[in-house]
């Protein structure tokens, strides 16, 4: 039999009769082999994500979560970091935690740790914290290269060195209503540790996937 969830060469035969007794056979290898699903794990070179608010392109980007009709999720090459958020509610904020420091930066209450240092607003603008507590002050840093939003996709294309990137950081969403209430987070414990280069397949999902070759 072939496990087409594990990698390894396997070996078929068939064989067939006829009602006149001819028989006949045939011996193949099938080999299953992991493949990288370009734009799942990190640091991937070139990223084929086009910033039009629309989020097929994001379909073999693992590296995220999801929580109902809320996504979220994070890739990036050499020179950017991208953004995807899928939502329910009005607004959403991505905030970021560029150095994996638990005390310093905005401390979302929601979130057991948190130390956020970057906000990326709801039209495209970059913030920085400048208090370390769960005050709301920011200074303006920028905006993103690219940004595009429309009532459920949200996708951001940020320079990294404009953020200051190191190549682990923790990225999380605040959902707000019309009014700026909160309604609900993403992660719901802690932020969502991305790692470039690394497997950050989202939840219990797998960046490799199976690819199926016939030999003979």
């Amino acid at each position: 039999n072939v496990n087409t969830e594990v990698v390894g060469t396997y070996t078929v035969t068939y064989s067939v009769s006829d009602a006149a007794g001819n028989n006949a056979s045939k011996t193949r290898r099938i080999n299953v082999e992991a493949e990288d699903n370009g734009g799942g794990g990190g640091n991937n070179g070139d990223v084929n994500i086009i910033i039009d608010a629309n989020a097929n392109d994001w379909n073999n980007v693992d590296s995220g979560i999801q929580s109902g009709s809320n996504t979220l999720k994070v890739t990036s090459d050499d020179t950017y970091v991208y953004f995807l958020v899928e939502k329910a509610s009005e607004h959403a904020v991505i905030f970021i935690n560029t150095d994996g420091q638990a005390n310093s930066g905005y401390q979302i209450n929601d979130w057991a740790s948190s130390g956020m240092d970057i906000a990326i607003g709801v039209t495209g603008i970059i913030y920085q914290s400048n208090r370390d507590d769960s005050s709301w002050s920011w200074n303006r840093l920028g905006a993103a290269t690219e940004f595009r939003k429309n009532a459920g996709v949200l996708e951001a294309k940020i320079l990294k060195s404009q953020l200051s990137l190191s190549n682990n950081y923790k990225v999380g969403v605040r959902f707000y209503n019309a009014s700026w209430g909160p309604v609900s987070i993403l992660p719901t414990n802690a932020p969502y540790d991305y790692t470039e280069g690394g497997d950050n397949g989202g939840g219990n999902d797998d960046n490799q996937a199976p690819i199926i070759t016939l030999n003979g």
